[in-house]
């Protein structure tokens, strides 16, 4: 079975040994052969298909971003005869009208992260910030490939972003565990307690702590 992107059906390749005997399209659902098919071309994995619509999305949106001195670049030039370029994918954004976000895709699902994110997410941002300053001083107009890279905020969420899913609850922090010190107080298993952050919009009886193995109905574990 073969599911190449940009189809409606995909394919399904009979062999007599070695040698394609067939090749038929198929409905994924049903498993049902829909037709025949006289070839098929594959192409290679990518974020994006390299297609008329999605060449001259590109062009437009290049030119628009760098000026029509940039319609010299070899990126340029490679993308306008429909061939792939090392790299393209940092130019990703310039062949859609928008991008994504994995929130988007999993709707209603919160995105959970450990108790260590805060420090990965300040050390990436400052890579990517990183990064993007060294390719500015990299390329220029003055050089006879310059180099164009995108602003952080075409490929990235900014921080402002990342802080509004925290705050409209689809994502949320986990903390790492801690011993009780209230030696009154009966703390489990090596004293470890579930912790969860709320967002600010949520009430404080929300926002209480449970015991690990509690339960938000069992009023008897709340603390």
């Amino acid at each position: 079975m073969c599911f190449h992107p940009g189809k409606q059906h995909q394919a399904r390749l009979d062999f007599f040994g070695d040698d394609v005997e067939t090749i038929r399209s198929f409905d994924p659902a049903t498993q049902r052969s829909i037709g025949k098919l006289e070839n098929l071309i594959l192409r290679p994995v990518a974020e994006f298909m390299m297609n008329e619509a999605t060449i001259a999305q590109f062009r437009t949106s290049y030119l628009s971003l760098f000026g029509a001195k940039a319609s010299r670049d070899a990126l340029y030039e490679s993308v306008s005869a429909g061939r792939s370029h090392p790299g393209i994918e940092h130019w990703l954004p310039l062949f859609h009208g928008n991008l994504a976000c994995l929130t988007d895709y999993c709707s209603g699902w919160p995105l959970v992260l450990d108790h260590e994110s805060d420090a990965a997410i300040t050390a990436r941002y400052a890579q990517i910030h990183d990064f993007h300053e060294a390719r500015l001083a990299h390329g220029s107009d003055d050089t006879a490939s310059p180099y164009r890279p995108l602003a952080p905020e075409k490929l990235y969420l900014s921080q402002t972003e990342t802080d509004h899913l925290f705050e409209q609850g689809r994502a949320c922090r986990l903390f790492a565990f801690a011993p009780m010190q209230d030696a009154g107080q009966d703390s489990g298993q090596d004293g470890a307690r579930w912790r969860k952050r709320f967002s600010q919009t949520r009430s404080a009886a929300d926002a209480r702590c449970w015991r690990a193995g509690g339960h938000p109905a069992d009023q008897s574990r709340r603390q």
